[in-house]
């Protein structure tokens, strides 16, 4: 198609003043490489805090388990004494486990004959173990 001069001028200036320069382009990959260098060496402080949060929710979890159980009477369908049993969890300091269970004998304590691995003969109702390298530390009481 053949344009007059005054028209390929117009389209020739166009063209050539279209797109980026070399120095906006690097400006622009220096920008992006720098806030994803920091949204990187942030993503490991976020996951921590975040799988921390969630062993907290756990034993939280399990914990008003055992309160809502013992409020309602749960007798876990093998308890044939008159009263209902007592529901708790049992921690260890410097472990990675706690023990969810039934006090069946209703003595207030967590008889561990046998563990969690002889049936629900036993007291033992669950043993939970902490992910990754977790392991409960202190334990207080508020009363």
């Amino acid at each position: 198609m053949n344009f007059p001069l005054q028209h390929r001028k117009k389209i020739k200036s166009l063209s050539s003043a279209a797109g980026f320069t070399i120095i906006e382009m690097i400006t622009i990959v220096s920008i992006f490489a720098a806030i994803a260098s920091i949204v990187l060496v942030n993503r490991n402080d976020f996951n921590s805090s975040v799988t921390t949060e969630n062993v907290a929710q756990d034993i939280a979890l399990v914990i008003r388990e055992s309160q809502a159980k013992a409020v309602s009477g749960v007798t876990d369908g093998f308890f044939a004494g008159e009263t209902k049993p007592s529901w708790g969890v049992r921690f260890n300091s410097n472990d990675t486990e706690f023990i969810h269970f039934a006090d069946l004998n209703n003595n207030g304590r967590y008889n561990s004959v046998g563990g969690c691995e002889a049936g629900l003969s036993n007291e033992c109702r669950d043993q939970i173990t902490l992910p990754g390298n977790y392991e409960i530390g202190d334990i207080c009481g508020i009363s």
